[in-house]
């Protein structure tokens, strides 16, 4: 699976935008918001929307501390098995 279906799963009407702000993590890069907003483009209010989006989906932490967004990768392991493993295990279980 590429980041770009991983982006398509997120965010099904904006895939680009998702993947733009996705790619801003990589190495497992901490991100402050203002970082986010220079780097992908995206205002503050349309940021925000994003980070709730994979907040919801418990994709993404926050570190009051250090005031920095990071991705939870154990977030996106669980959200494939929750949505692909447990349908199929779902389809093929005997009833």
């Amino acid at each position: 699976m590429s980041l770009d279906d991983v982006a398509r799963l997120i965010s099904t009407k904006r895939p680009k935008q998702m993947l733009k702000l996705l790619q801003c993590f990589y190495g497992g890069a901490s991100c402050k918001l203002e970082d986010l907003m220079r780097a992908t483009g995206f205002n503050e209010k349309q940021l925000r929307y994003y980070i709730t989006k994979l907040r919801r989906l418990r994709l993404i932490e926050f570190d009051s501390r250090t005031r920095t967004y990071s991705l939870d990768y154990k977030g996106f392991h669980v959200r494939i098995d929750t949505i692909f493993v447990d349908a199929i295990e779902n389809l093929v279980k005997k009833k």
